[in-house]
């Protein structure tokens, strides 16, 4: 009778990790082959800072700074 429980329990639970592992199938992975998209404020701000320099200021590099390009 011991064994009748034992093999149940055993059966239940690799049931129930085969069925939590299906979730981990999921869709292929396409998703992650997309380019990134670009965030709305950064496509916001470029905007503005072109319409600056079409108005004539001058776009000068930050030189010094934790801001600046290597």
């Amino acid at each position: 009778m011991y064994t009748l429980i034992k093999k149940t329990a055993a059966a239940i639970l690799a049931a129930a990790l085969f069925l939590s592992m299906a979730g981990c199938v999921g869709s292929g992975g396409g998703e992650l082959l997309t380019a990134p998209r670009t965030a709305a404020r950064y496509t916001q701000l470029y905007e503005q800072i072109e319409k600056m320099i079409d108005s004539g200021a001058e776009y000068a590099a930050p030189t010094g700074g934790s801001n600046r390009q290597t």
